[in-house]
């Protein structure tokens, strides 16, 4: 099956990713609004990847153990410019508001990054 990597994010068009619809319409038209190229991922255990000339960003799925939720997570992929990826990723994660989409698992570093990112969009408002 050739995935499209257009909306509508159909099961016809895009197969078992079809489950994550209004997540992937999200993550494509922000990634049109930053300039960014979107594309479905037919590799296990991914969804998605935003691909730019500095940065790469992975859309995959996540399990919580505890409740058995499933949302979408994303993480960078060696992108060049890993600020920027940062910064892309923070933008993400506010698409959605009170939920887990397009949240991140961080490490000590990921946090300290999160962290400088939130205060660099605070003085840009």
């Amino acid at each position: 099956m050739e995935l499209h990597h257009e909306p509508p994010f159909t099961k016809k068009r895009c197969g078992k990713l079809a489950i994550w619809r209004n997540e992937l319409e999200l993550a494509h038209d922000f990634a049109m609004r930053e300039g960014l190229t979107f594309e479905l991922s037919a590799t296990a255990y991914q969804v998605a990847k935003i691909i730019g000339p500095d940065v790469r960003i992975v859309i995959y799925p996540h399990r919580t153990k505890s409740t058995g939720n499933v949302s979408l997570r994303v993480r960078d992929e060696n992108s060049k410019n890993p600020d920027r990826a940062d910064d892309l990723m923070v933008a993400m994660d506010g698409l959605v508001p009170g939920f887990n989409t397009f949240s991140r698992h961080l490490s000590d570093a990921g946090i300290k990054r999160q962290r400088a990112a939130h205060q660099r969009e605070a003085v840009r408002a």
